[in-house]
């Protein structure tokens, strides 16, 4: 049995790994006392206490558990991973965080209901279903598939203000066995777009005719801004956000969201601004944008 060891974040959640600072999440908790995704850090301000979230592909739990603590014991959070070396670390993490509004479920989710192989590999954070993949059997495990769909008829599931999709490349599926869930209900949605390679876009316009509107995260500002199709994407861009209307609007009004027609708006405001400076002379900026509310408190200077 290998050796285990628990590591703090920087909020305060312990997490339970594999002692070893060969594997991906073992080594970041140690030199950062953190995960590198910037999301993590978005979602610790943008989620409430008492807000119901999801976590597919939890891994060993270092969104779900920083979510958990977020949430608060008014919350709920469910979180969905497969593979039980890494679920029974993840158990002994919710103990160590004595966390009673966790839920763990041991199942992948997808399109279907039934059992599947689930490839276990030496770093965790790539486990995914086999999906006629060529492995030996000495790294599968069969695991319980569920769908979106039927976790929320058995879990009763209502109102649920979040979930991330994290499934090495089972977010389409995922999608599709959970039609009913995104219909009925309007989470603020952050799903994996980057594996390997380019980023896989194809879970957009899906999302899109469901009425969700796409955005991705501004890294710092800790913002999600309107996705611009055709735009040039962050080479570190792993993934993106979607949310319905009504989301978008909440999100807005705590300053962690700008919709379409607000950047719109400032784009109109920028454009008009180039238009007076282009149109005066090489001074006419002391005319005219110094005039300007921002401007004017830097004009003396």
């Amino acid at each position: 049995m290998s050796k285990e060891i628990t590591l703090p974040m920087v909020d305060g959640v312990l997490v339970v790994v594999p002692d070893s600072l060969e594997l991906i999440t073992s080594y970041m908790l140690q030199e950062q006392l953190d995960w590198f995704e910037p999301e993590i850090k978005f979602l610790r301000h943008a989620l409430q206490l008492g807000q119901k979230v999801i976590d597919i592909g939890a891994n060993y739990g270092v969104f779900a558990l920083s979510m958990a603590r977020t949430v608060g014991s008014a919350g709920k959070v469910w979180a969905f991973e497969p593979a039980n070396p890494t679920t029974n670390l993840l158990e002994k993490s919710i103990a160590a965080n004595g966390f009673q509004h966790f839920d763990l479920q041991r199942c992948a989710l997808a399109n279907e209901i039934g059992f599947a192989q689930f490839i276990v590999g030496e770093h965790a954070e790539l486990n995914s279903l086999a999906r006629n993949k060529p492995q030996s059997a000495h790294n599968l495990e069969t695991v319980q598939v569920r769908t979106l769909d039927e976790r929320m008829g058995a879990l009763g599931w209502t109102k649920i203000d979040f979930i991330k999709i994290d499934a090495e490349g089972e977010e389409a599926n995922i999608f599709r066995g959970g039609k009913l869930f995104f219909l009925h209900n309007s989470p603020l949605v952050q799903f994996e777009v980057k594996i390997t390679g380019d980023a896989d876009l194809s879970l957009i316009p899906m999302f899109v005719d469901m009425g969700y509107e796409p955005y991705e995260l501004v890294p710092g500002l800790d913002l999600l801004v309107p996705f611009i199709a055709g735009k040039k994407l962050d080479t570190f861009l792993l993934n993106m956000f979607a949310c319905k209307p009504d989301r978008a609007q909440l999100l807005s009004q705590q300053g962690k969201l700008v919709t379409r027609s607000a950047l719109e708006q400032i784009e109109n405001q920028e454009a008009a601004i180039l238009q007076i400076a282009r149109a005066n002379s090489a001074y006419g900026w002391r005319n005219s944008l110094a005039t300007l509310p921002y401007a004017a408190s830097l004009a003396s200077q």
